[in-house]
Order: structure tokens, then sequence, then C-alpha cells
């Protein structure tokens, strides 16, 4: 379901930047009447001038959020934030991720996402319901027995696991005690909790932001500056041309 949330939200923004382009576009078409003597030869240029900026803003801005998206996914390794597959990069490579919000992983550099679902492996760990990151070390529980619909999150069976992303070594256990007593002899203090999802969305949030989130808001202003500045150029010299005809 979560997947189908992510296109009504696409659609939603798509439709609310058409209706905005149109009422922006309305707005210039107004200004260019008011502000443009009717008898200026080009007046009917700069009002199709006018209708058409704001719809090629809107298409500016998505091309933008393209190029930003495909750059995070394939030079950061990052979600764009609206996505069914929620993933960011953590130290030595591993990547957490939250696919449908709902299938937490951790994914080591050796394999890879099929699908949007990535598979359990000697490397990698899905299913996971808690995490807890103590540098270089992961640890915390997981499902083992699927998601049937009538058994409560409670009742799944479970398994705890311990990362060292060092070497990729994989620890997996039955029971909380051999987890604690795992972690102990490497100097980790478990500070578990049996709660939904606890832990990963914290690491999520944490090495999701960069520093290239900045470009698609820099951009778009700055396309659009251009688009705007332009139209109100044109503008100011028509209505200018027409002054000194008139003097």
């Amino acid at each position: 379901m979560a997947g189908f949330g992510i296109v009504i939200d696409y659609l939603f923004y798509a439709v609310v930047g058409l209706i905005v382009a149109g009422i922006a576009a309305g707005v210039l078409v107004l200004l260019a009447r008011k502000y443009v003597p009717s008898d200026t030869p080009s007046r009917g240029g700069l009002i199709r001038r006018c209708i058409r900026t704001p719809f090629l803003g809107w298409v500016l801005v998505l091309a933008v959020w393209i190029v930003y998206s495909c750059a995070l996914e394939l030079v950061f390794h990052r979600d764009n934030g609206l996505s069914a597959d929620l993933h960011a990069p953590m130290p030595n490579g591993y990547i957490v991720g939250n696919v449908s919000y709902s299938f937490g992983y951790l994914l080591a550099p050796e394999d890879r996402r099929e699908n949007s679902y990535p598979k359990d492996s000697p490397y990698s760990v899905v299913g996971i319901t808690y995490l807890q990151e103590s540098e270089p070390y992961l640890l915390g529980s997981r499902y083992v027995s699927g998601y049937p619909a009538h058994v409560r999150r409670s009742e799944f069976d479970k398994e705890y696991f311990f990362i060292d992303t060092r070497t990729r070594q994989v620890l997996r256990f039955d029971s909380l005690d051999e987890l604690c007593s795992a972690a102990s002899a490497r100097g980790v203090t478990v500070e578990f909790e049996e709660n939904w999802c606890v832990g990963r969305w914290e690491a999520y949030g944490k090495y999701r932001p960069i520093w290239f989130d900045w470009f698609f808001p820099i951009a778009s202003l700055m396309g659009l500056g251009y688009l705007i500045g332009s139209l109100f150029l044109a503008a100011r010299k028509e209505r200018k041309s027409v002054l000194v005809h008139a003097a």
C-alpha cells in the first residue's frame, strides 16, 4: 500500500503544481494587460508568454527534481524522500532501508537490492524490527517467520543479530541473552526496546541528510528566477518602447 501511496503523493504534487502555474499565469496576464497599453503591437505575444512561463517553470522544477533524484540514487546512494524504499548509506558501506515504510533491512556492499525487496544473505539482514548502532557494530532483532496478516507483530518469531561492519561478520542468535553476551564480549551494552521499528528510523534520519539536498531548491529557484526575470524585462521593454513612441 505504501507504493500506491507514493504514486498518490506524486500525483497530488503534480496537480498542485499545475494549479499554482495556472493561478500564476492568470496573475501575470492581468499585470500585462494593466501595465502594457492595448495598442502595443506585441502585446498579444507578451500575454501568451505570460501564460506559457509558469507552466515552463513547472516543467523546469520537475526536471530539476528528476536530476536531483537520479543523482541521489546513483552517486550518493540515497532516496529522494518520496520513495517506497527509503534508504541511506551507513559507515563501512552498509545501507539501512525501509521498504514500504515497514520492511526494515541492512544491506551489505556485496549484496544488491532486487525489485526494491532485499533478500537475506550471509552479509545482509532483512525483516528488521529493532536496530542499535554502536560503531562499528550493528545489532538488533528481525522477523524470521514471514508476515501473515492474521498474526500480530508481537507474536512473530524473532531472531537476534550482531554485525561487525568492518569484517561483514553476521552473528545470529535465538535469544536476547545470547545477543547480550556476544555484545558484552565486544564492549557493547545492549539497550534493547521491544518496540516496533525502533532504531532503524533513527539511523535513516541520521544518515539520510546530505549537502546535495540543497541542489533541488537552489536550482529550482534560480531557474524560476530566470524565467520570471526575463518575462518582466520583456514587459518593461515593451512598455518603455510604447512610451518612447508616444513622446
